[in-house]
């Protein structure tokens, strides 16, 4: 599960997609959902996001608090992860 990262750091990324070549499924929690990778691009990380395609069983737009707290809907939807 992936909660608020940015993506950013190579070196954390090179061991997700290592992980997700591996069979490891992601589920990222963040303002953005799975297009938080998208936001690589202005960067100059393309390959990243394609390297991973597959491994998404599931993505929360909304903001944890309110997951964890209110909204039962995306409550569900994290506790599928850990089923």
């Amino acid at each position: 599960m992936v909660i608020g990262y940015g993506f950013a750091d190579t070196h954390i990324n090179d061991h997700i997609r290592e992980g997700a070549a591996a069979g490891m499924k992601l589920f990222v929690i963040d303002p953005n959902g799975v297009d938080a990778i998208d936001t690589l691009r202005p960067r100059g990380i393309y390959n990243f996001g394609s390297s991973l395609q597959g491994s998404f069983i599931g993505a929360s737009r909304r903001d944890l608090l309110t997951t964890l707290t209110r909204d039962m809907v995306e409550r569900a939807k994290v506790m599928r992860f850990f089923s």
